[in-house]
């Protein structure tokens, strides 16, 4: 049987949707770390179960806010996961533990790390109590995921409702990233759970783009003609190579930006 944590967040909620219409079946599962340890016996986990972990908090500004106390409720889940049996894990990691990678695409044997923030201290942290503590794993390290219905504090949403204005004014528009569509992480989750051996893959569509070329794609998809304007003069670039997880998954990312971006929804509700 299959179990994921973190459901109804903004991949887990695209993932059990992708999951749905490949008719696969699957349990939600929450942890909750301050429950007893025998609870977990009410789920009867058998040793063929895996679990995809998305069950940890996404948002950076309050990861780094909590602190140690952040990584620790992540490793405390970690630890009972374990105790409840899950033979196979695919936990869901971040590029974001390259940091600045340059001209040089970072690939998964890259050993230097960075560790100067708690969000991606937590993750290097959980990959390496997986990686040592479970019989099999997939370690799944995202780029910038995009599309599909997005928070209000993200670059898009911050490009979108800036649009009726004669400008839009952006923070460190030369800055590059590798944008991933939801889409194409759903489907690279989904072929993780076909393979048998352990490892450690990007997840990324190996193509980077700067803020400014992301605002002037917008710009154009919604027939808008602001002026851009940046706050900042410093450049930092991330390009993340992604032929590891192409092979080993078989898989390859299928939404090039252009169409990606159209499927951008901003959610008001929040």
């Amino acid at each position: 049987m299959l179990y994921i944590s973190g459901a109804s967040g903004y991949i887990g909620s695209a993932l059990c949707k992708h999951l749905n219409k490949q008719s696969i079946q699957y349990n939600t599962i929450r942890i909750r770390i301050d429950e007893p340890e025998s609870t977990g016996s009410l789920l009867q986990i058998n040793k063929e179960d895996t679990l995809i972990h998305l069950g940890e908090c996404a948002n950076i500004t309050q990861a780094n806010q909590l602190g140690e106390r952040y990584i620790q409720q992540n490793l405390a889940a970690l630890k009972k996961l374990l105790f409840l049996g899950f033979n196979k894990i695919i936990y869901v990691s971040s590029t974001a533990v390259y940091g600045e990678t340059g001209n040089t695409p970072a690939m998964e044997a890259d050993s230097d790390l960075v560790s100067s923030h708690i969000y991606t201290r937590n993750k290097i942290t959980c990959e390496q109590f997986i990686q040592k503590h479970f019989p099999e794993y997939v370690i799944c390290r995202l780029s910038n995921v995009y599309g599909g219905t997005m928070k209000q504090d993200c670059l898009f949403a911050d490009i979108l409702n800036q649009l009726s204005a004669p400008t839009v004014t952006l923070r460190n528009t030369a800055h590059t990233r590798d944008y991933i569509h939801i889409t194409d992480v759903c489907t690279a989750i989904t072929q993780a759970l076909k393979i048998n051996v352990n490892g450690l893959y990007n997840i990324s569509a190996g193509q980077s783009y700067s803020v400014s070329e992301i605002a002037n794609q917008l710009f154009k998809i919604h027939n808008a003609t602001p002026i851009l304007k940046g706050h900042s003069t410093t450049t930092s670039s991330q390009y993340i190579c992604n032929k590891k997880a192409m092979q080993a998954l078989n898989w390859i990312p299928q939404m090039d930006i252009s169409a990606g971006l159209k499927t951008i929804k901003v959610n008001s509700h929040e």
